[in-house]
């Protein structure tokens, strides 16, 4: 009898995580994977170009400085709406467009900073 409950309890555990397993999160998760990868990429690119070119001992790190709490602001976002049951497709489309305004804004103080430069 215990044998028999416990294959029970299996397959109603199978069954369980089957239907869970393929959510539409996966793929609103996975683009909002893919466009926070890119803005941790253009952060560090301005990040080096400062650090390469003594930006980081001028005003411009304070800059730098709301940069990088906007970025910590997402990463923390990020990792909360990631869990279960992970981002809805409003959560995502909302969160995409932060990180894309994110990244604009990087490259934009990244192109400021190589002007300054060229001068």
């Amino acid at each position: 009898m215990k044998k028999l409950l416990l294959v029970i309890l299996s397959l109603v555990m199978v069954f369980t995580l089957v239907a869970c397993g393929g959510s539409g999160n996966d793929d609103n998760n996975a683009a909002v994977q893919t466009k926070m990868d890119e803005a941790d990429a253009s952060y560090q690119e301005l990040y080096s170009f400062y650090e390469d070119n003594g930006f980081l001992e001028t005003e411009y790190t304070a800059g730098l400085d709301s940069f990088t709490v906007l970025l910590a602001d997402a990463h923390a976002t990020h990792e909360t709406l990631l869990g279960d049951p992970g981002y809805s497709d409003e959560e995502a489309a909302v969160m995409i467009a932060s990180l894309d305004d994110y990244i604009a804004q990087f490259k934009a103080a990244l192109e400021g900073a190589q002007a300054i430069m060229a001068e």
